[in-house]
Parts: structure tokens; C-alpha cells; sequence
């Protein structure tokens, strides 16, 4: 019998194959050849409206086309997560690996933003307004640490979700059926599957939403 976390083992057949497939992703939404005025990508539009908007409000001026680029990671994870739901396809989405080298380059590299472009602001950010005197020291510990641990936890939560929900499916599908139990067990899969592609939604734009905050830190 296989292993519950067998369909997680990298296969590097596989996996070169889903790389050269999400290499094109990052760019498309760089381009607006694909993303005309028309009923199939009306979706597509207003989740690249939303995430504009948000990022416009938040970001810093010097990183007006930055949004772009934002939009191209939440096409990304989305196209990850949902593709990792179909069968014989590596769920890269659901690694630490992953993840971890995806959220920390961009955190770095706000880190070497913030600092340059605005020093002490960068600075009194780690000392919360109206802090007592004798809580300074704690305070600027503790934010700190709350600082280094932001790659941490923005990776640990998309892989955690996306490997809860991919076990879930394969408890339910490694069920024994019989003509009883066929039916609630496609009707519950089923329902795993739609939950999924809603937590896919909910999970790409949580992520690219905390990196546009990371950024305006």
C-alpha cells in the first residue's frame, strides 16, 4: 500500500515538464494580447482590476508598474494549485521548497527597498507609535522577529492549506466503494474538488495580497 503522502515524492520527469509549462505564466499577464474585451475573459479582467486597485493603494509611488508583476504571481499559484488537483500531476505548490523560494526573494527585496528609499522610516516601523519607554527594547525585538519570520509564514500557510485539502481528497478516494457507498463518496469528492478550487482562488490572492503589504512596510 502506498503511503498517504506518496503523491508529494518529486518525480523529475514530472516536474521538468510542469516547470517548462509554468514558465510562460509569469509573462502572460505582463501582456494585454490575451486579455481582450469578451465573455471568457470578463474573470480574468476584474482579478487583474482587483489586484491593480489594491496594490495602487498600498504600494509606494516609485513602484507603479510593480502591480503587473503581482498579477503574474497570483496566475501562477492559481494555475498551480488547480493543476495540482488533476491526476499525475506534482503538486509543486504544496512544498516548502517551493514556496519558501518564492516568497523570499520578494521579501528581500522589500527589505532592500524600504531601507533604501526611506532609512528611518524603515527604522520607526520597528518601534510601534505610543510605546512606553521601558517596552522599547522588547518591542523592537519582537518586531524583528515578527519581520524574519514573514517568508516563513506566508510559505508555511499556502503549502499547509494546499496539503490539507490534497490529503483530504485522497482519504475519500482511497475509500473501498461499493454500489452503497459510490455515490456519497463521488458526491463528497466532488465537493472536495470545488472547495479546493475556491481555496486555490483564496490562497493565490492571500499570497500575492501580503506581498504587496511586505513591499509598502
Amino acid at each position: 500500500m502506498n503511503s498517504l503522502f506518496s503523491s508529494f515524492n518529486p518525480y523529475i520527469s514530472s516536474l521538468s515538464y510542469e516547470l517548462i509549462f509554468i514558465t510562460p505564466i509569469i509573462i502572460l499577464p505582463l501582456t494585454n494580447i490575451w486579455m481582450t474585451n469578451n465573455s471568457s475573459t470578463t474573470p480574468l479582467l476584474l482579478i487583474k482590476s482587483l489586484i491593480i486597485k489594491a496594490s495602487q493603494s498600498i504600494l509606494h509611488p516609485n513602484l507603479s508598474t510593480t502591480p503587473h508583476l503581482f498579477i503574474s504571481i497570483f496566475f501562477m499559484i492559481y494555475i498551480l494549485n488547480t493543476s495540482s488537483l488533476f491526476a499525475f500531476i506534482f503538486p509543486l505548490s504544496s512544498h516548502l521548497t517551493f514556496t519558501l523560494s518564492l516568497a523570499l526573494p520578494f521579501w528581500i527585496n522589500s527589505l532592500i527597498f524600504n531601507f533604501s528609499t526611506s532609512f528611518n522610516n524603515t527604522l520607526a516601523h520597528f518601534t510601534p507609535t505610543a510605546t512606553p519607554y521601558p517596552l522599547i527594547p522588547l518591542m523592537i525585538i519582537i518586531e524583528i522577529i515578527s519581520t524574519l519570520i514573514q517568508p516563513i509564514t506566508l510559505s508555511l500557510r499556502l503549502m499547509a492549506n494546499l496539503t490539507a485539502g490534497h490529503l483530504l481528497i485522497i482519504l475519500i478516494s482511497s475509500i473501498p466503494l461499493s454500489l452503497t457507498l459510490m455515490i456519497p463518496s463521488l458526491l463528497a469528492q466532488a465537493l472536495l474538488n470545488t472547495l479546493e478550487i475556491m481555496i486555490s482562488f483564496i490562497q493565490a490572492y492571500i499570497f500575492s495580497t501580503l506581498l504587496i503589504l511586505y513591499n509598502n512596510h
